[in-house]
């Protein structure tokens, strides 16, 4: 049974804004490329470096290119996952800092291509409508909104949130 709330204390609105504002702050591009600032050489090499080094770890094959190269959505993402040609394909200069290319690494891999071998095929969308009926209503709100903001359709608004919530999982792991 839950505690009564003490005179004072923090709502969870409260504590919902303040993690909105923080996520403004560290990220404040959301998911998307970095804009203009392009990282030194010397940075992207050890982005290049890092991205490596995560891809053998998980044992997965990553391309690792740079937005002059690709056009349309993807020369704007800080990486993708092509579902029908398997490969994530990490976009060295739309990401800021070794821990901006492990976040994306983490998010494709993960979140995107893992979620997808682990399903398989057949089960796929199954599974996204089952998790999409069993969350709470503020959580399909926002997956809701990023359709709508982004012209997803549902599933790739699901397939987003899952892997949003895979990084989040792995960054919450790593400071456990």
């Amino acid at each position: 049974e839950p505690q009564p709330r003490q005179e004072g204390a923090v709502t969870d609105e409260q504590v919902n804004n303040l993690n909105k504002d923080l996520e403004k702050q560290l990220n404040p591009r959301g998911r998307k490329g970095n804009g203009n600032a392009k990282p030194s050489e010397e940075l992207q090499s050890k982005m290049r470096e890092k991205t490596e080094s995560l891809a053998k770890s998980l044992n997965v094959q990553v391309e690792i290119t740079t937005s002059d190269k690709l056009s349309g959505t993807e020369a704007t993402a800080k990486g993708f996952y092509n579902p029908r040609t398997g490969k994530v394909v990490i976009v060295l200069d739309n990401n800021s800092s070794a821990l901006d290319i492990e976040q994306t690494v983490v998010h494709e891999i993960i979140g995107h291509k893992g979620l997808r071998g682990l399903l398989g095929k057949q089960n796929y969308y199954k599974i996204m409508n089952a998790v999409y009926d069993n969350l709470p209503q503020d959580e399909k709100d926002k997956i809701n909104e990023a359709a709508r903001r982004n012209g997803w359709q549902m599933y790739t608004a699901i397939d987003e949130y899952l892997a949003d919530q895979a990084e989040n999982m792995v960054w919450d792991a790593k400071s456990a």
